[in-house]
């Protein structure tokens, strides 16, 4: 008989036993199923390749990665299309080289898998083949295109999205300025200025994040009229430009929404002055410490003269010497103190800008949508 020492031993290597065979029964995959998913993607029914190609991304990458860039070229755009989505779970090297054709294929869900994997995987060779796509006839097509061309990285792509920022399509002229803003190539400055005005709020929106990626003086007019606009959206985003561009001549009109009841605008406009911190940005701020309505919570503009560091200070200091009004007076306390934090000035402005909010997926955003 086992004693109780042995007992313990056999529990518990029979339950490391069953742990592993747990965690690696998915991950053992047995040479002849590979040699097995090999075949089936090769054999005459159509319905047989489709299967296999279902199993590709069950396959170690190497495995796996090989039969399925093999399989981009099958007949069938159903094991095509399969076949992509295996390439790119794997992250197959220079896949966008194998996808130019598909751009100017007659199947539209080839096409829009093209454009969607070159945003992934980004080919030199594909921006003039992706430039073509902007003029496709199918918007998500267009839009896929213009992403792609934004993640290229290719000075080209700027002259073929600036072509398409009157695209009929507002999903796609949203895509083509966000796009321009991710190539930060200022020639794209003057022609985003000339969309603020666009019909569409999305639109609009995109143009100022794009207008802040740039980050030129240029547009402070233009961003500066957005600051009117109807949509808070719209407003917000000008806001964030202008607080990377950090325009002094701007502060007036960021000034005007500090008494804006929708919070979102509001701390983008405090957000904006601290980064700015010119003197007349810190008067401003400054003066809205004697606020403290519900919609206009003190905490918030000390967080803001706390963003803009030392260069608070001597406001600051002048406010505690001279202020007269107690609430003033204790918010410049509390402010000076975050200036002094352990965190400095540098950390404190790298947060000035709102943080950005997701794209809203009802104007463009067409990942993956031929799946």
């Amino acid at each position: 008989m086992l004693s109780s020492a042995g007992v313990q031993r056999s529990t518990f290597a029979l339950a490391t036993l069953v742990f592993c065979f747990a965690v690696r029964a998915e991950a053992v995959i047995w040479p002849s199923t590979v040699a097995r998913i090999e075949r089936d993607l090769h054999a005459q029914s159509v319905d047989v390749r489709r299967r296999a190609a279902t199993t590709l991304r069950d396959l170690p990458p190497t495995s796996g990665g090989r039969l399925a860039r093999a399989a981009l070229d099958d007949a069938d755009i159903e094991v095509k299309l399969t076949a992509l989505d295996a390439c790119l779970s794997f992250g197959v090297p220079a896949l966008g080289e194998h996808l130019i054709p598909w751009l100017s294929d007659t199947e539209r869900r080839l096409r829009l898998a093209a454009a969607e994997a070159l945003g992934e995987s980004p080919a030199p060779r594909a921006v003039p083949s992706l430039g073509r796509a902007l003029g496709d006839a199918d918007a998500g097509v267009r839009s896929a295109a213009a992403i792609a061309l934004g993640k290229s990285a290719a000075p080209e792509a700027v002259l073929a999205l600036l072509g398409h920022l009157d695209d009929t399509a507002p999903e796609v002229r949203r895509d083509v300025a966000l796009s321009l803003g991710d190539l930060r190539d200022a020639r794209a400055v003057v022609p985003l200025i000339g969309k603020i005005q666009d019909a569409r709020p999305p639109v609009r929106e995109a143009v100022a994040e794009a207008l802040a990626e740039l980050g030129d003086a240029r547009a402070v007019s233009a961003l500066v009229l957005l600051l009117r606009d109807n949509d808070d959206g719209v407003r917000v985003a000008a806001l964030a430009a202008l607080s990377r561009i950090a325009e002094p001549s701007a502060v007036p009109s960021i000034e005007s929404l500090l008494a804006s009841g929708n919070g979102r605008v509001r701390s983008g406009a405090l957000a904006a002055l601290g980064n700015i911190h010119s003197p007349l940005a810190l008067k401003a701020l400054i003066e809205e410490l004697a606020n403290d309505e519900p919609e206009r919570a003190r905490a918030d503009t000390v967080s803001a003269l706390g963003r803009a560091g030392s260069a608070a200070v001597p406001a600051l200091m002048t406010c505690l010497a001279t202020e007269s009004d107690v609430g003033r007076v204790d918010g410049c306390a509390l402010a000076l103190g975050r200036t002094r934090a352990p965190a400095g000035a540098s950390g404190e402005r790298a947060a000035a800008a709102p943080p950005s909010e997701p794209r809203d997926p009802s104007c463009g955003g067409y990942y993956r949508k031929w799946k």
